[in-house]
C-alpha cells in the first residue's frame, strides 16, 4: 500500500486506479466470453459441460459480479 507521507494516510487515487483496472480487464473479459458462447455449438458447450441456456446466463452475467 502506498502511504502518503505528510498525513500518513493510504493514497486512495493508486487503489482507485487498481481497481479500475481490474475492472477494465473483466469488462474485456466478459464481452469476450459472451461473443465467444454465441459462436459455439451445443455440441462444444456440452464438451465444456454446460447447456445452451448455461452458457447464456453466464455471457449475460454484470462483469462486476465476475
Amino acid at each position: 500500500m502506498t502511504f502518503d507521507l505528510a498525513s500518513k494516510r493510504p493514497l486512495r487515487s493508486a487503489n482507485f486506479t487498481a481497481t479500475l483496472g481490474l475492472w477494465l480487464r473483466r469488462y474485456a473479459e466478459r464481452r469476450k466470453l459472451a461473443r465467444d458462447l454465441q459462436t459455439f455449438t451445443d455440441e462444444m458447450l456440452r464438451d465444456f459441460g454446460i447447456s445452451r441456456s448455461e452458457a447464456e446466463r453466464i455471457a449475460a452475467t454484470p462483469f462486476w459480479r465476475a
